[in-house]
Parts: structure tokens; C-alpha cells; sequence
């Protein structure tokens, strides 16, 4: 069962690489840079879409968010080997989006205790 929330609790709950969806089928999510876009419900999700500003017409909106699962890392490396992304997201909520071409060179940068603690996504 979907569970409905206003505007102001989905902005609170989503978390980086899900995507939100309203009643009216307008679909919100985080760009790479931590930035929240609006889409249309056809619009694939891209760092293109408009930036999401809430208003007064927002208050009647309702909002369910499609979770993603965390993740093992065993499930991510086989993920990115079939061809798909991944995300970590930190401790700090910084994301990283890794796929099977960057994963080494991005993990070098950061410590086995991010790696470890983090919270891995893969991307749909």
C-alpha cells in the first residue's frame, strides 16, 4: 500500500537516487548535485529538469516515494557488472554514483570506514 505525504514530508524523506511521485503523476527527485528537480511523468530523470520550488498549489499535492533497497556491496559489484549504477550514499548524506567504469577510481578517495558504514543503491 502506498502511503501518502504532503509536500513537506516528502521533501524530509527523500533520500538521493529515489524518485517521488505525486497525485497528478509529476515526478520529483535529486539531481548529482543534491539539487531537487521536477519532471514530467514521461521525462526521463537527468540533471535537466526543472528545479522543484515549493508553493501555496503544493499544499493540495500528495506524494508516495518509490524506496530503493539497501543493498550488500557483493550485490552492488554484480549490479554494476550486468550493466547498471550504483550509489553510496554517506554518513553526511553526500551520494556517489558509481557504474562498472569508475568504481575503483572513486572508492580510492574515500575511507574503508564510508565504504563500510555507507548505504548502498542500486539505481533503477
Amino acid at each position: 500500500m502506498k502511503k501518502w505525504l504532503s509536500s513537506g514530508q516528502m521533501i524530509d524523506q527523500l533520500r538521493p537516487g529515489e524518485i517521488a511521485i505525486d497525485n497528478n503523476g509529476f515526478k520529483v527527485a535529486y539531481d548529482s548535485k543534491g539539487v531537487l528537480r521536477l519532471y514530467q511523468s514521461e521525462e526521463k530523470i537527468n540533471d535537466r529538469g526543472n528545479k522543484y520550488y515549493i508553493s501555496k498549489e503544493d499544499n493540495n499535492c500528495k506524494w508516495f516515494i518509490l524506496r530503493n533497497q539497501n543493498v550488500s556491496f557483493d550485490e552492488v559489484v554484480e549490479a554494476l557488472n550486468n550493466g547498471k549504477n550504483a550509489s553510496l550514499v554517506l554518513k553526511d548524506n553526500r551520494e556517489i554514483i558509481f557504474n562498472k567504469f569508475n568504481l575503483l577510481t572513486k572508492v580510492q578517495g574515500l575511507k574503508v570506514s564510508e565504504v563500510s558504514e555507507g548505504k548502498w543503491y542500486i539505481q533503477k
